[in-house]
């Protein structure tokens, strides 16, 4: 019996910005080493002692095996992901007024290639090829690599599980192990596994509201007090001096005191309450959310 885990890299901008992104040679963000960190420190990962390691020898392959494992790594271009050509780093709103790109979506998008680069049929038959190589080796081993040739290899062997390759794509920083039975594909099971689901946390989305208005006070006074000082105004440079000062520190004070991450209790920006969806926290690696202030997970 065999086993090979695919391993998905961690996130990158091209990730968190919804853009194509094959060739290009993209680090990983400090928001997806955080969540790496923290997916390891749960576990489900194998050891890679005494198991044959590939990435694919883009960067951000490579730092998540790091990451995730340490040591050294062969690298294998050929379980790189699709070259989408003149597509690269764009998304659909990029691209979605170029006749070039209408039509490529419009057609038979798995066998066309893209302008410049190359089909989802071209990439699938690559990474098939150095799938079989590997298993035909009957040695256990970890790549890291990316969605699209993860998700190629788990259609082709298990066509009855997933319906498109899309659907067997995994997160980043996660994967699949792979069984081989005399060669031949048995089983799979996510990597890592799922855990029990952890109740979601929440800060509150007014004291966000609120430093992020002191701290915009503190910087019209901050206008202030230079506008005093360039016209030679000293009664006035003292009040906006006072003034910056205070609201200054009282934005730092409510973040200090109601803007902690509900999981570690590290500080975390108030500007980040203004958007929507998940927050991930830099130090500890795990998401929480905003919300109008019914549930905090207990910072007020």
């Amino acid at each position: 019996m065999q086993t090979i885990w695919l391993i998905r890299h961690g996130k990158t901008l091209a990730n968190t910005e919804m853009l194509y992104c094959g060739r290009s040679d993209l680090p990983l963000t400090p928001e997806g080493e955080a969540e790496l960190r923290a997916l390891k420190r749960k576990g489900g990962y194998p050891d890679p002692e005494g198991l044959r390691r590939l990435t694919s020898g883009m960067r951000r392959t490579e730092k998540t095996a790091e990451l995730l494992f340490g040591g050294s790594w062969e690298r294998e271009p050929a379980f790189r992901e699709m070259d989408f050509g003149d597509f690269e780093l764009q998304s659909y709103e990029m691209l979605k007024d170029q006749p070039a790109y209408q039509a490529w979506l419009e057609g038979d998008n798995e066998q066309n290639p893209c302008p410049g680069g190359e089909s989802g049929a071209e990439m699938k038959r690559r990474v098939l090829e150095a799938w079989e190589r590997l298993a035909s080796e009957g040695r256990d081993a970890v790549v890291v690599t990316h969605g699209g040739p993860i998700a190629a290899v788990m259609q082709t062997l298990f066509p009855q599980r997933f319906a498109s390759r899309y659907e067997a794509q995994p997160a980043p920083g996660h994967g699949w192990a792979i069984t081989l039975e005399n060669g031949a594909a048995a089983d799979a099971v996510p990597v890592p596994p799922p855990a029990e689901i952890e109740e979601e946390r929440f800060l509150s989305r007014r004291w966000a509201v609120i430093a992020g208005l002191l701290l915009a006070g503190a910087v019209l006074a901050l206008m202030g007090l230079m506008i005093c000082s360039a016209n030679g105004l000293p009664a006035g440079v003292v009040v906006f001096a006072v003034v910056t000062g205070a609201l200054f520190v009282a934005s730092q004070a409510v973040r200090l005191i109601k803007l902690r991450c509900p999981y570690c209790g590290k500080t975390v920006a108030p500007l980040r309450g203004f958007g929507s969806g998940k927050c991930c926290c830099f130090r500890c690696g795990k998401a929480y959310r905003y919300d109008g202030g019914k549930r905090n997970g207990g910072n007020g």
